[in-house]
């Protein structure tokens, strides 16, 4: 009987370990996919935004100022927050609209130059989003465990009721 218990936790034990490697390869594919969906739409999103708005063509900005419209870009650093010296007494037309830009590199002409970064504002919330998600699935999980250790336990007490009553 005891040879059969230990089997059984055997494969108990084996079953989770399996269903814990897949989890982390999961999160990890889930993670790469954010990441190349993010650059991707962060890019559109500027360039959607530049259109429907004319304040760059507004504050006297040149078109080389402006080459990462036109041109494709590399970025140099991603997502910088604008300083309050930048922002109020330059007034930049790049730090406006969300106080954070990219520093770019635009691969035809050359030119390093500065771009409004939208992703800043969202990675917060996001974050603030995932965060509860996490704490939610913390509870649900803490709830869980107290109940299968309940049940266990029962299960133990059922058990030895007959050996001690016998």
């Amino acid at each position: 009987m005891a040879e059969k218990c230990d089997l059984l936790e055997y494969y108990r034990s084996k079953r989770l370990f399996s269903f814990v490697v897949a989890l982390i390869c999961l999160t990890v594919i889930v993670i790469f996919v954010e990441e190349y969906a993010e650059e991707a739409n962060g890019d559109s999103y500027i360039k959607a935004n530049l259109e429907n708005s004319d304040e760059f063509s507004r504050s006297g900005a040149t078109s080389s100022e402006l080459c990462w419209v036109h041109e494709r870009v590399s970025v140099i650093e991603s997502c910088i927050r604008c300083s309050e010296f930048e922002m109020q007494a330059l007034k930049v037309t790049h730090c406006g609209p969300t106080g954070y830009y990219d520093r770019v590199n635009c691969s035809n002409s050359g030119i390093v130059s500065f771009r409004p970064c939208y992703r800043a504002l969202t990675i917060k919330s996001n974050f603030y989003c995932f965060l509860v998600v996490n704490v939610v699935l913390l509870l649900v999980s803490y709830y869980i465990s107290l109940r299968r250790i309940a049940e266990l336990n029962r299960r133990v007490y059922i058990r030895l009721t007959p050996n001690i009553d016998g």
